[in-house]
């Protein structure tokens, strides 16, 4: 029985995963993201695109209350993370 040396570790950069559809249309909805929630704040709701609504309700980053639009506690936490540089 041989032994194989042992192996070296690698010098290159880990490759980085390709960029999908999804991942592009979930960076355009954080970068919107605390644009919509400023015309919430000020009662502006009108001024959101319905498609839009659609896609933060399905990442359960809003959701309807009393027929009212508001933010989940996830659609905070990703402002936060938005407002201190995290993503």
């Amino acid at each position: 029985m041989t032994r194989s040396a042992p192996r070296r570790p690698s010098t290159e950069a880990p490759a980085r995963p390709p960029v999908t559809a999804a991942a592009l249309k979930r960076q355009a909805l954080r970068n919107a993201l605390l644009g919509t929630v400023e015309l919430l704040q000020h009662r502006q709701a009108e001024q959101i695109n319905a498609k839009l609504i659609d896609d933060y309700v399905a990442l359960d980053w809003f959701e309807w209350r009393g027929g009212a639009l508001q933010i989940t506690l996830t659609g905070q936490n990703i402002c936060k993370q938005i407002r201190s540089g995290l993503i």
